[in-house]
């Protein structure tokens, strides 16, 4: 009678706590009435305590089918799901029970050794029954603990959970197997609970992959739709653009025709109050309208190229040079420029070769007062040219050392890192554009760079220092200009 009231509490506390866990890795609260599930969970342990006695082995894989059925009624979550949390709940209700017992064991071994008594044997078994409940309410009120089982996803982690679930259970359904006489019926029992465990694991896999693959599908298609819903409002847009452009581009040349005519017929007939009044609203409503035309239209900093990415570098540049307190200008000729345009295949490359210019001349006059930085692109002795004139210091011999072999730079203190001269250089040569640096040029600058398309890939440098006639003999393909 003590053995059955021993197992009844066993398998009772064993249900209780799978229901518990169960909750908890589910993120599910618990409701007051979810206590009458133990007068449930104790009618299970009775019949438990019959397969005990008669089919030892089959006492884990019961528990957990009993579990899901529950679990499947109270939680009311998908089948897969609930067979998979099953599983883990009860693997890690094992592996508490186990780390429990192992705990309890140095207390209760003396006393078993000194009082050799099955009643105070039992009693232990209670004991150590009600101390891996304790143990488990313990464990999940560590909040990272808790935190790292609750599944937002069923990722990689908590397929290895899943694992040791199925791990726990078969080293349960092993261990009931001991007292066992037939070893054929242990290794078949044993053999058909793993697998099908096994199986259980792969499907859920499947089930869980199937519906991610489906998941993702409608959220594609969902995105699709909403992308397709934004284009055809681009669309929409862009035609009234267009439409609005062509009224204003008409309107630029009636209304300015139309202000002269009124003005033209003020002046000819100067007592007609109404044709003044006319001409005055006429005035106000043009001077008006051109002043928010052109507040819509970004700061130039000159002349532009008429291709789109360009001057949208050039602007950007205009844009950085201001804020830094810098005076930046461009121009650009445009049959010089489209000469330029032949030689690169795409414009990322010309972009780029403007950019290091620049760069390069903006980080040069950086902190200087009223430093200026200019760009143009002309035309000399019939070849297009690319010039970047600024106020800054001259080369450093150590740059002028390196120039076009390594990457170098003095300014890594103001955001030079030497990787636009060797990509300005590597241009030159894909190119074979000449490269020249000027060191006193025209207009009141300190330097000026120029990069000819002539197509003799030469290296050029005019200056009045010793030190650049001694570096230029250092090198082969640089060579000194003389000043006139």
């Amino acid at each position: 009678m003590l053995e059955f009231i021993v197992y009844l509490i066993k398998y009772t506390v064993i249900f209780a706590c799978n229901f518990y866990v169960f909750a908890k890795i589910a993120a599910s609260r618990l409701k007051i009435w979810d206590i009458f599930f133990i007068i449930l969970f104790a009618a299970a342990a009775f019949g438990l305590y019959f397969v005990t006695v008669h089919a030892k082995i089959f006492v884990p894989i019961a528990i957990l089918l009993f579990s899901v059925v529950v679990f499947l009624l109270r939680f009311r979550q998908p089948l897969s799901d609930t067979v998979s949390l099953s599983i883990v709940s009860f693997g890690i209700t094992i592996f508490s029970m186990v780390i429990s017992v192992t705990l309890l064991v140095p207390v209760f071994s003396p006393i078993s050794h000194y009082y050799n008594n099955d009643t105070i044997e039992q009693a232990g078994r209670i004991v150590q029954s009600v101390g891996y409940a304790i143990f488990i309410i313990i464990l999940f009120h560590i909040k990272k603990f808790k935190n790292s089982l609750t599944p937002t996803t069923f990722n990689e982690v908590y397929e290895k959970l899943l694992l040791a679930g199925v791990i726990c259970i078969f080293s349960m359904t092993l261990f009931y197997t001991v007292d066992k006489t037939d070893e054929t019926i242990k290794v078949i029992a044993v053999v058909i609970v793993f697998s099908g465990l096994m199986l259980l694991t792969q499907w859920r896999k499947t089930i869980t992959s199937r519906y991610y693959k489906q998941l993702e599908r409608r959220n594609f298609e969902r995105l699709q739709s909403v992308l397709e819903q934004y284009q055809l409002k681009c669309d929409g847009l862009l035609k009234k653009n267009a439409e609005l452009a062509k009224i204003i581009h008409r309107d630029n040349k009636l209304l300015p025709a139309m202000n002269v005519a009124v003005i033209n017929a003020s002046k000819k007939y100067p007592k007609d109050k109404e044709l003044q009044k006319l001409a005055q609203t006429l005035e106000k409503v043009y001077c008006e309208r051109s002043g928010l035309i052109e507040s819509f239209a970004p700061a130039k900093g000159g002349n532009s190229s008429g291709v789109l990415s360009v001057d949208a570098v050039m602007d950007y540049f205009h844009f950085r040079a201001a804020k830094s307190g810098v005076e930046f200008n461009y121009d650009f000729n445009a049959q010089a420029f489209a000469q330029i345009l032949n030689v690169f295949s795409e414009h990322t490359a010309l972009n780029e070769t403007l950019c290091d210019l620049v760069e390069n001349a903006l980080i040069a006059v950086r902190g200087k007062e009223n430093a200026r930085v200019c760009l143009r692109v002309c035309e000399e002795n019939g070849f297009a040219c690319i010039k970047v004139f600024d106020d800054g210091e001259d080369f450093d011999e150590q740059v002028l050392r390196g120039m076009g072999r390594r990457r170098i730079t003095t300014h890594e203190h103001e955001g030079g890192s030497g990787i636009g001269l060797m990509t300005l250089f590597d241009t030159l040569r894909s190119c074979k554009a000449t490269f020249l640096l000027d060191e006193e040029p025209q207009g009141g600058f300190k330097k000026c760079v120029c990069i000819t398309f002539d197509g003799k890939d030469g290296c050029f440098i005019k200056s009045s220092r010793p030190c650049v006639k001694k570096i230029c003999a250092e090198r082969e393909n640089f060579l000194v200009i003389k000043e006139d």
